[in-house]
């Protein structure tokens, strides 16, 4: 399937920024002249929906009470029937928490969801305060060590070892339907998904598209699947892989 960003594309900060706040400034308008609401009533329209969504950029509890992860559209509603049509409801792991994690709530047995940044951690907790089967794993950063095995790539972190994030994983005794990939040192949580995914379950990659993780997925030897086009909350397009051990899981 062909990609649909262009190779390496990424949004700069200040432009995200700049967008957030307008859209923010937009809602309160948008509230008053009835926008909001007559694009939820025709939520069903996954246009209208769409638009919806763009009013909840970088705001969680609007997208929990929309009911939504940040994901591509075609995603979602993939690993909604995913999860609908197993017998028995799902044992689910998460890296990087927020809207998704209380998605994945109603729709999961176990909801186990690692998160590096205190405040954001914090932030989840009370997104999920009603789900008891729900349990937020903070972890945040330490100084690298001579035997630290995982370091982030990026910028705001360098000098700072994920060890403990990534291998929280570990301490589940059991193995996962679903465990979805959305946060820190995505190369090597990919790489200890794929030991604890079980042979009938799916991996959710997102933000697939962009050069550095698309080829850490076409390196990992599982079938995969790309889902393109339009994204929560995004104004852009964007894309969310599902890969699985088994060629037949997804049709």
């Amino acid at each position: 399937m062909q990609k649909i960003l262009s190779s390496g594309y990424k949004i700069p900060s200040s432009l995200k920024s700049a967008y957030g706040r307008t859209l923010r400034l937009l809602r309160r308008p948008a509230e008053k002249l009835g926008i909001l609401r007559f694009l939820e009533t025709h939520r069903n329209i996954c246009t209208l929906l769409y638009l919806r969504t763009l009013f909840s950029i970088y705001d969680s509890e609007d997208l929990v009470r929309l009911d939504l992860p940040w994901w591509s559209f075609d995603a979602i509603n993939t690993i909604e029937t995913f999860l609908y049509s197993r017998g028995d409801p799902a044992n689910i792991f998460e890296y990087g928490s927020g809207a998704s994690t209380v998605w994945l709530a109603k729709r999961g047995r176990t909801v186990y969801s690692v998160e590096h940044d205190s405040i954001w951690a914090e932030r989840t907790r009370n997104l999920c305060r009603l789900f008891s089967h729900v349990s937020i794993i903070e972890e945040p950063p330490q100084p690298a060590q001579e035997h630290t095995q995982f370091l982030s790539g990026g910028c705001k972190y360098k000098g700072f070892s994920f060890d403990n994030y990534v291998l929280s994983i570990d301490k589940s005794p059991s193995n996962f339907d679903l465990i979805v990939i959305d946060g820190m040192c995505r190369k090597a949580c990919l790489q200890l998904a794929i030991q604890k995914i079980k042979e009938d379950g799916i991996i959710v990659f997102d933000d697939s598209a962009r050069d550095y993780w698309t080829s850490v997925i076409d390196a990992s030897g599982l079938f995969v699947k790309r889902y393109p086009g339009l994204a929560v909350a995004l104004p852009y397009p964007s894309e969310t892989a599902i890969l699985s051990k088994n060629s037949g899981i997804l049709r």
